[in-house]
């Protein structure tokens, strides 16, 4: 009520009196009494508070803001793109004008050899013009007159670097001379460009990344040549790196040449040395790194200790010398046609609190969705009936022996279906296997936003409550290691 009826009314009289005190002969009466600040007060409360005060209030308003939007989006934007566009065709002339050159000086069938001599001679030293010019226009000149790109960061840099002029061409005055004032004024006053052009470009790109990038944590390339971990380990007519080099590396030692055979064993270890090292920066990139720098791990060093790859496996020992001497090994795998994770020996795991296992299985989550990993074995095993029964991966799913004497078997079909129901169903209800949702058993159906990721670890290194990645988290250490609770 207060700032709808009475608000109004009463900072028009605080003007009306502010206006008596700095000209009083332009006050509407002679004296600030009490009785006319309550005349001009009800005055203004009856005028503002009436159905036509309402009515001209609003209309006012609706038009200011109209006019507003209309400077905002009319003016503004048009006169943005009015500045952008004419520096664009200005450097767009200029990369005509130096094309055009260039055509002039390439050689032509037909030319006399004079000609031909000419454009010999000018052609090296059109080359260096040429690199100045667009060095000098595109990073020195255009980023300072262009005003959409001097402010903010161009200002700050000339400000950043003005006061370095006089110490500047102290240092050049030995030398140069006269010449040194000069050429520190010109090197201190073009420089800021360079800043400039730098900003612009990188904020333009990023805006590329962003507007190219999955809004979901997808597989990422790992190796040299594009590939991703399905690509290294699976066979295929573009795929399975690793099993094509060891396949070559085997018929490499039944070379009957000595020397040749040396040759092409340096040759495939070389190569499979660089994509050992590929994934070495991967896993230190996207897991070790992100550990590092969490707020449970915090002063913890977690590094990549060595890489064992196999035909159609790869297996990565961690170290974490503060937390244990135990390595933590993790394996990935070609099975059939799925990729499949697990922890084959947990080491320093066993030694974590519940805020770390959580950090940890969170980062393992994101590292499998980055490899593309379709099955993980420690999930697998949390989905079925304890004790877990002896099972295999093959091309159409799961395949379990409940009785572990491998008499009878039940199989879970994996395809396109939300939910997989074991079969035969008889077998099935006899040992009680339920139905397993494909969201919970299959990792690349766990949809994890790149936005929500982003905001999980930012919200873990600032040591504030975890939000939830998903809406349950997949159990990916291993039963033996303790549940860690709570769950984010």
């Amino acid at each position: 009520i207060f700032f709808r009826y009475l608000l109004p009314p009463l900072i028009r009289l605080i003007i009306e009196t502010f206006a008596w005190f700095k000209e009083p002969d332009l006050a509407p009466l002679t004296l600030p009494t009490w009785q006319n600040s309550l005349f001009w007060f009800a005055g203004f409360f009856l005028i503002l508070n009436s159905r036509m005060g309402r009515n001209v209030e609003e209309v006012a308003l609706e038009t200011a803001q109209r006019a507003w939007h209309r400077i905002r989006v009319g003016i503004f934007i048009a006169f943005f793109d009015l500045i952008m566009e004419s520096f664009k065709k200005i450097l767009e002339w200029i990369e005509r004008f130096l094309y055009a050159v260039d055509e002039w000086l390439r050689f032509r069938s037909g030319e006399t050899e004079r000609m031909l001599a000419v454009k010999a001679v000018l052609a090296p030293f059109w080359g260096i013009v040429t690199f100045a010019v667009r060095f000098c226009v595109t990073l020195l000149i255009e980023p300072q007159i262009n005003p959409i790109k001097h402010f903010p960061v161009v200002t700050v840099s000339h400000k950043i670097i003005l006061p370095l002029l006089f110490p500047f061409a102290s240092i050049l005055k030995p030398t140069l001379g006269a010449w040194a004032d000069a050429v520190a004024t010109t090197v201190v006053f073009l420089t800021p460009g360079i800043f400039g052009f730098l900003v612009w470009e990188l904020k333009e790109n990023w805006k590329l990344y962003g507007g190219n990038r999955s809004p979901y944590l997808d597989p990422v390339l790992i190796g040299h040549h594009g590939e991703n971990m399905r690509r290294l380990l699976r066979p295929g007519f573009h795929s399975g790196t690793i099993p094509k080099l060891y396949s070559r590396l085997r018929r490499a030692e039944r070379h009957p040449v000595a020397v040749e055979r040396r040759r092409r064993r340096i040759l495939y270890r070389s190569r499979l040395h660089h994509v050992e090292e590929s994934l070495h920066h991967f896993i230190e990139r996207e897991f070790c790194q992100l550990l590092r720098e969490s707020h449970a791990f915090l002063g913890t060093e977690i590094s990549v200790d060595k890489l064992h790859l196999n035909v159609n496996s790869i297996d990565v020992e961690l170290v974490a010398p503060t937390l244990s001497d135990d390595v933590l090994i993790l394996g990935f795998e070609s099975q059939a046609e799925w990729i499949v994770a697990t922890i084959r020996k947990p080491g320093w795991i066993l030694q974590l609190d519940p805020p770390q296992r959580v950090v940890l299985e969170t980062a393992l989550l994101g590292l499998y969705k980055q490899s593309g990993v379709d099955l993980d074995r420690e999930q697998i095993q949390t989905l079925l009936p304890q004790p877990a029964p002896p099972y295999d991966i093959d091309e159409i799913g799961l395949t379990l022996w409940p009785n572990q004497d491998f008499h009878e078997s039940l199989h879970y079909e994996i395809d396109d279906r939300k939910e997989f129901s074991p079969r035969p169903v008889p077998l099935a209800k006899t040992h009680k296997y339920p139905p397993i949702e494909a969201d919970k058993l299959l990792v690349s159906h766990m949809p994890v936003l790149w936005e929500t990721w982003v905001n999980w670890w930012q919200t873990e290194k600032e040591g504030r409550p975890l939000p939830p990645l998903l809406r349950e988290l997949p159990r990916i250490l291993p039963i033996s290691v303790p549940n860690p609770d709570p769950r984010p």
